[in-house]
């Protein structure tokens, strides 16, 4: 990365987006730092201003869930960014979803087992109120290596399929 590029995320919900927050800084982090806002590029349009307001060389990385979501909506903001000359869009999907990933890359089988609840509602909101996540994930033998690296070729979004932007956004090359 250029020394004058920076990164802004557009991840689909709040997991993510403490997810991210969680990895970007610390002892334990391995995402590259960089703004990170709700925004889902698979559900929701970004406007131009919004567009134009993201400064120049800034690298976009889309983070969404793969099981919803039109994929002509993530066209069209695609190209509303293009317009806007913001050329580097990298894509991180979740096979399925946010859960999946904390399931595969972790000891549990059902994603209620990491806080005791009932539903993904029920788990999203205790992800997203816990305090320390990296110490909950580290009890549940978080596996880095293993979140958001699995593709799925085949759907709507597989066009955009790659492992290439996870070893952009990681910090170094996992151990």
């Amino acid at each position: 990365m250029a020394k004058n590029e920076v990164i802004q995320y557009f991840v689909e919900g709040e997991c993510e987006q403490k997810f991210i927050n969680s990895y970007k800084m610390g002892p334990c982090s391995f995402l590259k730092p960089g703004k990170v806002e709700i925004l889902n590029m698979v559900n929701n349009r970004i406007t131009k201003a919004r567009a134009r307001s993201i400064k120049q060389n800034t690298i976009v990385v889309f983070v969404y869930d793969i099981d919803k979501g039109n994929p002509t909506l993530l066209e069209e903001n695609i190209r509303t960014l293009k317009e806007c000359s913001l050329t580097k869009v990298i894509h991180v999907q979740s096979v399925k979803c946010f859960e999946d990933e904390v399931i595969r890359s972790t000891k549990i089988k059902k994603i209620d087992e990491m806080f005791s609840t009932q539903g993904k509602e029920n788990f999203k909101t205790a992800f997203i109120n816990h305090g320390d996540i990296v110490a909950k994930l580290k009890k549940v033998d978080f596996n880095q290596s293993l979140f958001w690296t699995t593709v799925f070729n085949d759907g709507p979004f597989s066009k955009y399929v790659s492992v290439s932007p996870l070893s952009f956004i990681r910090k170094s090359k996992i151990k």
